[in-house]
């Protein structure tokens, strides 16, 4: 074993050239998921196995395995594992509002929405001033979990104006429970209103993943996830829905394309 060890130990090195040993193990084994050898699903050998297989330290898998969790080619199941991802990490751009549903389309991936909670509270008074409805007027507080592959991918905590959108937080979880296409709660509610956009203003911010988030997401702590909240109203301005999502740091990544302008003669 000890030989054997040695041997793939070269192969690599020789294989990935110079620099640091887990960037020489990173790229063997994603040369590896490339090719075929370790298939879509299918799980690694423990960082012990694969400690003994290339002759490094498991603190050397461990690094090499993390990078490549972040870059969505491998997923932890807690108690389970590490996993070939079937898809790498979902880009989500931002010059339009993007459905969940269609993001995860464009990307080969299944779809699907699963409630966590449903629940009535009072308004206080910052969602009062958000949501535009009387202070102690009462809200529904629906969290529920999108998933791409029957995997969790974001939380979703929305708050909304009981009276206005009841019957669009029933359609939203009777399609939830029927695993019917995924349509997020505002845009049930404009279909069902006849609207014919919807307008978002968004707040962007990276964090750590709460003990909660992370239990929901199947995420190990500390994990980093994209928080953002939204105020999604309708063409009049009129609020329909505040909303608080949390991605998953390691799946998702949002990006922009943005023009600047010079002045005459090319200079800024």
């Amino acid at each position: 074993m000890a030989q054997r060890s040695r041997v793939s130990h070269r192969g690599v090195a020789a294989a990935r050239g110079h620099g640091p040993l887990y960037r020489q193990l990173l790229g063997s084994i994603d040369t590896r998921i490339r090719r075929g050898d370790w298939r879509t699903g299918a799980q690694l050998p423990s960082e012990r196995d694969l400690s003994q297989r290339f002759g490094v330290s498991r603190s050397t898998v461990r690094q090499a395995l993390e990078q490549l969790s972040r870059a969505g080619l491998l997923k932890k199941i807690q108690g389970r594992g590490t996993f070939v991802a079937a898809h790498g990490p979902i880009t989500q751009p931002l010059e339009r509002v993007t459905a969940f549903g269609e993001a995860l389309a464009a990307q080969g991936m299944r779809p699907g929405l699963r409630v966590v909670s449903r629940t009535q509270e009072p308004c206080d008074v910052v969602l009062s001033r958000l949501l535009g409805v009387p202070a102690e007027s009462t809200l529904v507080r629906l969290v529920y979990l999108g998933l791409g592959d029957d995997e969790p991918l974001v939380v979703y905590r929305s708050y909304l104006p009981a009276l206005k959108m009841r019957g669009a937080v029933d359609a939203f979880c009777d399609a939830a429970r029927a695993g019917a296409s995924p349509r997020m709660l505002s845009e049930v509610y404009a279909r069902r209103a006849g609207l014919a956009e919807l307008r978002a203003e968004q707040t962007f911010e990276a964090r750590t993943a709460t003990a909660e988030e992370a239990a929901l997401l199947g995420l190990e702590r500390p994990a980093a996830v994209f928080s953002v909240t939204s105020l999604i109203s309708g063409p009049g301005g009129g609020p329909v829905e505040y909303r608080r999502a949390v991605y998953r740091g390691d799946r998702y990544k949002f990006n922009i394309e943005r023009v600047q302008r010079l002045h005459e003669g090319g200079r800024a």
